[in-house]
């Protein structure tokens, strides 16, 4: 009874079928890889301007902003402490780099061991026309940094002089 019964031979899998699933899998992980790398470096950002934000509240606190340009040092007055915090805070995250290899144009100390850097530089992909932005680098008491440059940090809002006694 069952010699009476033929085998059909099975048909292949469908090709066209296997590729599209294997296509639409590397492009579901690509996605997803890219919303974890948007989330990562947005909090990342968030923990620096965090950061950022208690050596401010630090410096307001005890008055030990201390501002480095041109080999030169000074106390920053308590009324411009918070104009650094801010103009970083608006600019918003740029593109992780790595910090140049030369001595900072600006050199800010909270007192707390924290330090902000900054390079004014050529900057990539810079959304203004001028193409000039500033490299920024934040190193945390215990010398954890976070480097970024920006073409939205102008480099007015830290200006590249000494301060002048009128000023």
């Amino acid at each position: 009874m069952y010699e009476q019964i033929q085998r059909t031979q099975r048909k292949r899998g469908n090709r066209k079928l296997w590729i599209s699933l294997i296509l639409w899998g590397v492009v579901a992980a690509v996605l997803t890889a890219l919303i974890i790398f948007g989330f990562r470096y947005r909090a990342n950002f968030r923990e620096f301007l965090g950061d950022l934000s208690d050596s401010t509240q630090y410096a307001l606190d005890n008055n030990s902003l201390y501002l480095t340009v041109e080999g030169d040092t000074f106390l920053v007055i308590r009324k411009n402490i918070r104009k650094f915090y801010n103009a970083v805070a608006i600019a918003g995250s740029g593109r992780l780099v790595s910090a140049p290899d030369r001595q900072a144009d600006i050199l800010l100390d909270y007192g707390n061991g924290c330090t902000l850097e900054l390079w004014q530089t050529q900057v990539k992909n810079a959304r203004n026309n001028r193409g000039i932005g500033m490299v920024v680098r934040y190193t945390d008491g215990e010398g954890k940094t976070y480097t970024y440059d920006t073409d939205r940090l102008r480099p007015e809002k830290f200006p590249l002089t000494k301060p002048t006694l009128n000023g």
